[in-house]
């Protein structure tokens, strides 16, 4: 004899099972994961360039993601002019990690790859370059060399704040487009911009 069934089917109380499971983890993932968190956006946008930071006409932004494996990141590239010229150009990468030593290990790992030990007596601190940073470690050199017959100078910035990592690099130029004085304007509000953003509090607007 068959025994009928009481209560609601099977395969409804699966998919209730399934569905109230997925839920569960989704909000998990939402609260642990600081790719998710609106404060880590708050930090990477507080520390960002923006069009204001920099001369007159620098106009054209390309933002990317980039994937990093240890760490949030965010990338920014503004272009003084149009199409033919993609050397005169301002870039930063923001980078957060779990945890100051990791953030420590980046910084040195970044100023090895950008000033190799090879070339590192080309790349040379201008004066106008040396300043009171507020970052816990700092490299700031430029490197001489000519694009297209002009002659330029690749300027970086390297700097760490706790657990935050940026690379503020661009190409300065003697008399056009961005001249060592507007890049040492820049790299001085960058500095203060990346510590306001490594002082921002999770528990305040």
């Amino acid at each position: 004899m068959r025994i009928p069934r009481t209560g609601q089917p099977d395969w409804l109380m699966v998919i209730m099972t399934t569905m109230v499971g997925a839920w569960i983890l989704w909000a998990c993932a939402a609260c642990s994961t600081p790719r998710e968190s609106e404060f880590v956006l708050r930090r990477l946008a507080t520390g960002m360039v923006d069009a204001t930071d920099l001369p007159l006409g620098w106009g054209d932004r390309r933002s990317t993601v980039p994937e990093v494996s240890n760490a949030t990141a965010r990338s920014i590239t503004y272009y003084a002019i149009g199409p033919g010229t993609p050397y005169v150009n301002v870039g930063q990468r923001i980078l957060i990690y779990p945890s100051e030593d990791a953030s420590k290990a980046a910084f040195q790992d970044t100023v090895a790859q950008t000033i190799p030990a090879a070339y590192e007596d080309e790349w040379v601190t201008p004066p106008e370059l040396t300043f009171a940073a507020n970052a816990d470690e700092i490299r700031v050199a430029c490197l001489s060399g000519f694009v297209n017959g002009i002659p330029h100078r690749t300027c970086s910035m390297i700097a760490r704040y706790g657990d935050m990592l940026t690379h503020l690099h661009g190409n300065v130029f003697e008399d056009r487009w961005l001249t060592m004085e507007q890049f040492r304007r820049l790299v001085q509000q960058v500095d203060a911009k990346m510590y306001r953003a490594s002082q921002l509090s999770p528990d305040k607007p």
